[in-house]
């Protein structure tokens, strides 16, 4: 998709943001990054112009991780609406894709391991 704009658009005063993320199933749980300020977000990143949203899933993927996804699922759409540090109203459509990654491709790869969480345990930020 090289050349392609990101689907990002400034309407009035907020920004509308179109993004897939990528929830990766491994026998060993879900694969997820970690930023600088310590969130944990799943693999993805903004559509681009004409991209479909499987394929933007898959770019993602293979940019960030360097693997080459299987097939892949849309599993749900989140709308989200909140205010970024530098203080821009964003107005963002996800589209979670869920995949289930087969031990033979996760082989050549290494991966922080995180410790489990326990269904509704909450987890705390450094900060």
């Amino acid at each position: 998709m090289n050349g392609k704009t990101d689907l990002s658009i400034k309407i009035d005063s907020v920004l509308l943001n179109i993004r897939v993320a990528v929830l990766i199933h491994t026998q060993k749980g879900y694969i997820f990054e970690q930023c600088t300020s310590g969130y944990f977000f799943p693999v993805g990143g903004r559509v681009k112009t004409g991209e479909p949203t499987e394929d933007a899933a898959r770019r993602e993927v293979f940019e960030e991780l360097g693997l080459t996804m299987p097939q892949c699922k849309l599993n749900a759409v989140v709308e989200n609406f909140f205010i970024s540090d530098s203080r821009v109203p964003f107005h963002e459509l996800c589209f979670f894709i869920n995949v289930n990654m087969g031990k033979s491709l996760l082989s050549r790869k290494t991966f922080t391991p995180l410790r489990r969480m326990k269904y509704g345990e909450e987890m705390s930020v450094p900060g």
